[in-house]
């Protein structure tokens, strides 16, 4: 059978030795025997009792790795003697704990990004100082590499009432059979928007949504009637009904750019905590484009509730374009949209301006 001596721990003692030279001498050595249970042992000759600390930051894994490798091309009279002269091979390697993002940190330990970053917010003015020392401003930095901290985003709801001009009068001054009934138009919008801030008060909201104009005839017995080259409004002939709702509608998908005046900014209020505590004022555009257009005509005969509906365009334009006014204080917003843009395309319907007026929720 191979007789193999294996020196284990030749740098190991020699690293305690090293460490108890100021100690005082000791007069014999322990000596630790682990056995296995094939038969095997492992033999630990140690000075003293504190040296088990110290083979403790050992790696013994990897020394019996390295036997491992070596062991198999011994001869049999041949010891096989793994010697480290730096004492450090095999030592284990403290395990590094990275600081989380999120995680609070001292001044002392910024990195130069962060404090870079800190600095940009002084000088925008958008940095409250005396909260520097607050815990979260690396949450804040954290969120900084995300989004970029000069603009809020939302969804948006415009709800209000809408009409049409003709040559800024109302057709109700003459009489027009395609007047509108102010109180049962209603204007509807859904929409996200962006704030941008720019520099001091001045911001920018951007964004797009869909819109819906409804526009209901105070004459509620005039029909939307589309022929091969004009949309006409007359009356039903039928005697024999009793009308109860004429109207039309047109649905848009758009965007917009709104320029603002917002005076509730101010430079000690950090933006992603900023709630329009204050007066704004905006003036802007918009553009859009149908996407659909329906008429229907409600009315009852023999007591029976009927409606034609029709889902030709009627000669709608299909572009849309106008001017967005917002004005607004603290919680409360309101908007007024007129289409510069007229809402029949030329010579195919009188010359009519949309506009819609209402909340912004």
């Amino acid at each position: 059978m191979k007789k193999i001596t294996v020196l284990l721990v030749c740098f190991l003692l020699s690293a305690a030795a090293v460490m108890s030279q100021s100690e005082e001498p000791v007069s014999r050595k322990d000596t630790i025997i682990i056995s296995f249970a094939n038969g095997s042992r492992l033999l630990l000759l140690i000075n003293k009792k504190d040296d088990i600390e110290l083979i403790k930051r050992y790696d013994i894994n990897a020394i019996i790795s390295d036997l491992s490798q070596e062991i198999n091309g011994l001869r049999e009279d041949e010891d096989l003697v793994i010697n480290e002269e730096e004492g450090d091979k095999y030592l284990l390697k403290p395990v590094v704990v990275e600081k989380s993002d999120f995680q609070p940190a001292d001044e002392s330990e910024k990195t130069e990004e962060e404090n870079k970053e800190k600095k940009d917010y002084e000088n925008e003015g958008d940095y409250d100082s005396d909260d520097s020392k607050n815990d979260s401003y690396d949450v804040r930095i954290n969120k900084k590499r995300k989004f970029w901290p000069r603009t809020r985003q939302s969804i948006n709801i415009d709800i209000g009432l809408n009409n049409y001009l003709e040559d800024f009068k109302f057709p109700d001054e003459n009489n027009k059979p395609y007047s509108v009934k102010p109180h049962g138009s209603v204007y509807f919008g859904i929409n996200t928007t962006y704030k941008t801030k720019l520099t001091g008060p001045l911001f920018v909201e951007w964004g797009g949504g869909f819109d819906w104009y409804n526009f209901n005839l105070d004459n509620k017995s005039i029909r939307f009637v589309k022929t091969d080259s004009v949309v006409r409004f007359d009356p039903d002939p039928r005697t024999d009904i009793d009308p109860i709702r004429s109207k039309l509608n047109a649905g848009y998908i758009y965007l917009k750019m709104v320029p603002m005046l917002d005076f509730s900014y101010n430079s000690r209020s950090r933006l992603w905590n900023y709630h329009g505590d204050g007066f704004r004022l905006g003036l802007g555009g918009y553009a859009g484009f149908r996407i659909t257009s329906r008429t229907k005509f409600v009315y009852k005969m023999d007591g029976d509730r009927e409606a034609d509906k029709d889902s030709s365009n009627i000669f709608l334009n299909n572009v849309r374009y106008g001017i967005r006014f917002q004005v607004g204080y603290r919680g409360v917003d309101m908007f007024l949209n007129y289409d510069v843009s007229p809402l029949f395309s030329e010579n195919r319907g009188p010359e009519l301006n949309a506009f819609s007026f209402g909340f912004t929720l």
